[in-house]
């Protein structure tokens, strides 16, 4: 496959709108790869070290996310906007490395929207298919405070 930037960006977005809708399951099943990895880090300038918050499979994280409803959560939506950055192929054009900026809204039942995280997708992408799919996901996150809610993929 040939890749354009307009395809990455429709995996990086469409991800978006399928978490926003909170469609984890279709999330999954349509833009990741069956051995995506996901996880969640932040730089601590208090221990000077990465944090790994969160790191799962597809499949312990489909479990996650089937759990969502069980966990004390933010009531109301979250929105996620990202922004493509760069696109790096590598050199068998087989995979390619994104960086997306990533801003998180959370709206409550009322219609108060307030800043939820910022950070980074460093996403690794498969190219070898028909359409890209996402090997993994690291949410590089600048925000380290977060509220309850944060083990739903962001």
């Amino acid at each position: 496959m040939t890749v354009t930037r307009d395809a990455v960006m429709d995996v990086i977005y469409g991800s978006c709108l399928l978490l926003d809708e909170e469609r984890y399951d279709d999330w999954l099943d349509e833009l990741c790869d069956p051995g995506f990895r996901y996880s969640i880090t932040a730089y601590s300038t208090e221990i000077k070290k990465r944090m790994t918050w969160l790191d799962h499979g597809a499949e312990s994280l489909r479990a996650l996310c089937a759990m969502i409803p069980e966990h004390v959560t933010y009531q109301g939506r979250f929105h996620r906007h990202a922004t493509l950055y760069r696109i790096s192929l590598a050199e068998d054009a087989r995979t390619a490395e994104a960086v997306s900026s990533l801003v998180v809204i959370h709206t409550d039942l009322e219609g108060e929207s307030r800043f939820y995280a910022a950070g980074r997708y460093n996403d690794t992408l498969d190219l070898s298919g028909a359409q890209p799919r996402l090997l993994a996901r690291n949410v590089d996150l600048d925000t380290r405070v977060l509220e309850f809610g944060s083990h739903r993929p962001l």
